[in-house]
């Protein structure tokens, strides 16, 4: 398994986030649902921001648009 390349991709990065909520729950943390649902509208509106959230029905890798889209 390629680790470098794993760290480098946003899915990954989004998947481990929502993993950490998960396993503080489990360890016995209370996380109010409104204060997760704060925390995870703040998360993906900087993702929005940055420009990471995609389009999967492109056939480009990465987040690349196809051109005779528009």
């Amino acid at each position: 398994m390629d680790w470098f390349n794993r760290f480098r991709n946003y899915g990954f990065w989004v998947s481990f986030s929502a993993y950490v909520f998960i396993l503080l729950q489990a360890l016995g943390f209370e996380i109010i649902e409104q204060q997760y649902l704060q925390i995870v509208n703040a998360g993906l509106g900087i993702l929005v921001l940055l420009g990471i959230v995609n389009n999967p029905t492109t056939d480009n890798k990465g987040f690349f648009d196809d051109d005779e889209g528009f």
